[in-house]
């Protein structure tokens, strides 16, 4: 089985693709830099040059794979694309500011997490996807063990409920 990783080089994706090539996967993982592309070959699997932000790769990856494992997710404003980028920066009063960096943050990766969601559309591939809470924690969260949940549903016929447990910190 092809499967195609974003975030392959982080936290999570080294010990998968380990794990999953031990099974006789086949594992293409995104890469946004040389440095992740040298990591990638290292552990054996195919780079594909890229970055969450660039969703015509995200869908060509996702649509080259019988599976598609999702575990990238930008934190950085550096990653946004500018336009994004610019309209939180400048789009309003000062004091909103980092609000309005986590929703073009936010924004950015639910823009990835869509264009693979489309290349698997109509198929039974899968995607399994692992991200990042300081998009979807919000006035509900600021009380003691507040459990939110977001149902997301990508693909119509597989609908999927994530659940998590958001304690203030």
């Amino acid at each position: 089985m092809r499967i195609f990783i974003t975030g392959a080089t982080g936290f999570i994706g080294p010990a998968l693709i380990e794990h999953l090539s031990a099974k006789g996967h086949e594992i293409v993982g995104l890469a946004r830099s040389k440095t992740s592309e040298r990591r990638l070959n290292s552990l054996g699997a195919r780079p594909l040059a890229g970055s969450i932000v660039d969703l015509d790769i995200l869908r060509r990856g996702a649509a080259e794979a019988d599976a598609v494992v999702h575990l990238a997710y930008s934190f950085s404003p550096g990653d946004l694309p500018r336009r994004r980028l610019f309209g939180a920066l400048l789009g309003g009063w000062p004091g909103n500011t980092v609000a309005r960096m986590m929703q073009a943050i936010t924004a950015t990766n639910e823009a990835a997490i869509d264009a693979l969601a489309a290349a698997l559309a109509g198929s039974a591939r899968p995607m399994v996807t692992a991200f990042a809470t300081m998009g979807v924690a919000g006035p509900q969260a600021r009380a003691p063990n507040a459990l939110l949940w977001k149902p997301i549903c990508p693909i119509p016929a597989r609908p999927v409920t994530f659940v998590l447990l958001a304690r203030p910190w």
